[in-house]
């Protein structure tokens, strides 16, 4: 609740209730060996990966592949794999993990896919590269703003709005997304 003289906030600084940002898919692919270290050719799988279950069959090497969703994160994300190893058993449910990496968060390639990930930045205009126009810095402000890093008197968003972002904003932009990524159910 807004009290009499508090400073106006504007529209534009207000977080998106629902974003509707696609996640970034990125390859994933895992190798099954039997206990005599040989490929396990033409098994099939499905991989269960952020609420979608995704087919597989694998190949001469043993190798599926897959395109999977994720958040771009620094941290690890997971899911189940099931393979067919045996005729009319119930296949075997295995646990995979996924190790992320991405560039630091005070610079404009760590910071796009972050405000991306997580609904401040179109995922189209936060995937890659070093430039960091104005869409960038608007959904930079709002995420300063709705983080509370903003002027003590104007609730202004501050900070630089082009590489190298400040450490506050660095910081808590890698606690949110991160933490988030890292706990986000499969």
């Amino acid at each position: 609740m807004a009290n009499v003289g508090d400073p106006k906030v504007p529209d534009d600084l207000r977080v998106p209730k629902s974003p509707a940002v696609g996640l970034p898919r990125v390859p994933f692919e895992i190798r099954f060996l039997d206990v005599n270290g040989r490929a396990m050719a033409n098994m099939k799988c499905t991989l269960f990966w952020r609420q979608e279950k995704l087919p597989g069959t694998t190949d001469a090497d043993g190798v599926v592949k897959f395109s999977v969703p994720t958040f771009g994160s620094t941290r690890d994300l997971f899911g189940d794999i099931e393979i067919e190893m045996f005729p009319n058993r119930p296949p075997a449910k295995i646990g995979v993990v996924m190790l992320l990496t991405m560039p630091a968060a005070d610079t404009a390639e760590g910071l796009k896919p972050r405000l991306g990930n997580l609904g401040y930045l179109d995922s189209a205009k936060s995937q890659g590269g070093a430039s960091f126009g104005a869409p960038e810095a608007r959904a930079l402000d709002r995420f300063r703003f709705a983080h509370r890093l903003v002027d003590a008197k104007t609730l202004q968003p501050s900070g630089p709005t082009a590489a190298p972002f400040d450490a506050a904003t660095k910081d808590r932009i890698e606690k949110v997304h991160d933490t988030r990524a890292l706990f986000a159910a499969p």
